[in-house]
C-alpha cells in the first residue's frame, strides 16, 4: 500500500489535465501618458504651490517690533 496520495501523483511521461483557468495577463510597463503619472505630478504641485502660499502669508501676518 503507498502512501503518497494518488491526486498528486503524476504518472511517468503524462500530463495531468489542466483545469479551466484563464492565463494572468501582464500589466504593461508605465509609460509618460499614463494618467496615474500625471495625476501624481499634479498633487505634488498642487501641494507645493499651498505650502508656499501658507509659509508666505504666514510670514506676512507676524507683526514686527520696531518698525
Amino acid at each position: 500500500m503507498s502512501t503518497t496520495p494518488a491526486a498528486t501523483h503524476t504518472p511517468p511521461g503524462g500530463d495531468r489535465a489542466a483545469p479551466d483557468v484563464p492565463v494572468a495577463t501582464r500589466a504593461r510597463t508605465p509609460g509618460w501618458r499614463d494618467p496615474r503619472l500625471w495625476i501624481g505630478v499634479l498633487i505634488v504641485a498642487v501641494s507645493v504651490v499651498v505650502g508656499v502660499r501658507l509659509v508666505s502669508s504666514a510670514d506676512d501676518s507676524r507683526s514686527r517690533c520696531g518698525g
